[in-house]
């Protein structure tokens, strides 16, 4: 298997709106030159994260099934917000994108820090797995090691919000401010020492529920300088570089709702124009990126 690296970026309840709600839409009308010429200019793909399941989707069960490449919601006959439930679960912990990739002889890691109050709290208590996200559970079940308040220190792990300063607000630790600017760079060295690096990044689906412009608009220039730093520090010619998400949210805040928009999924770099061809789902990024690890294709954008 030739030396190549893949980034996947998954940012919760972002959508592609459409253009009645354009007044409504931060992603359209706020500062965003990065997000704004990859979403127009990159061949980004549309695609449908409702899978085939009545009803608006939601977090626990699309982001199992970006993880596992498993139709959840069509599995257990609905579509699950927040956290995943037992049937989930076992879905994540039998197969995920980790495992998978482990299996191919792999290195791989879950970029994302968590607070160390968080984990003393699922050493504690067995039914803290309750409120383990996906990404979690599928860290967990790959044997993967999650990554603490040392490891921000150390700058060999990013936390959720980019900056940290949601950690320092709600712990003692004593991690660094960063910009967003910074931590996309961190996270880019981060992808070079691993084959397959995930990242995740929620404020996003968190601001959309609010219908707050402000924070939508502060998220989503966060979101903006984090990714254009992250794209100059990445070696695109040996690196795949996607962007996917779960459902619709920030993209339409005349509601605080998810939404039933289409989903984009943006893929740069190493073999980027083969990884594009037949995606039509959230359902289809697992199998394309471990298909990407199996090819030999050079093919990038």
């Amino acid at each position: 298997m030739e030396n190549k690296r893949a980034l996947l970026l998954f940012v919760d309840g972002f959508g592609l709106g459409k253009e009645e709600k354009w007044s409504y839409n931060p992603i359209e009308t706020g500062n965003l030159p990065v997000l704004q010429n990859l979403l127009k200019n990159y061949g980004t793909m549309a695609v449908d994260a409702t899978l085939g399941v009545p009803g608006t989707p939601q977090s626990a069960s699309g982001q199992t099934t970006i993880l596992t490449g498993v139709n959840a919601p069509k599995v257990i006959g609905k579509h699950l917000n927040g956290f995943p439930n037992g049937e989930l679960r076992k879905i994540i912990s039998k197969d995920n994108i980790f495992m998978k990739l482990q299996a191919l002889g792999l290195k791989v890691t879950n970029a994302n820090a968590y607070n160390e109050n968080f984990l003393s709290r699922l050493l504690r208590n067995p039914k803290a797995t309750e409120e383990m996200s996906v990404s979690t559970v599928a860290t967990l079940s790959a044997g993967l090691y999650l990554h603490t308040e040392e490891d921000l220190i150390k700058g060999t792990a990013v936390y959720q919000d980019l900056t940290n300063r949601i950690m320092l607000e709600k712990t003692k630790a004593k991690v660094p401010i960063r910009t967003p600017g910074e931590a996309g760079e961190l996270l880019g060295e981060i992808v070079k020492n691993h084959d397959f690096t995930f990242f995740e990044y929620f404020q996003t689906d968190l601001a959309g529920h609010q219908k707050d412009f402000d924070r939508a608009y502060r998220v989503l220039e966060e979101l903006d300088q984090f990714i254009g730093s992250l794209l100059e520090s990445l070696c695109l010619e040996n690196t795949l570089f996607v962007l996917v998400s779960d459902h619709g949210n920030i993209e339409d805040l005349s509601t605080s709702d998810h939404t039933m928009n289409k989903v984009p999924v943006i893929a740069l770099g190493k073999d980027s124009i083969n990884f594009r061809l037949n995606i039509n789902s959230i359902q289809d990024i697992t199998p394309k990126i471990k298909d990407y690890f199996l090819r030999n294709d050079q093919t990038s954008e």
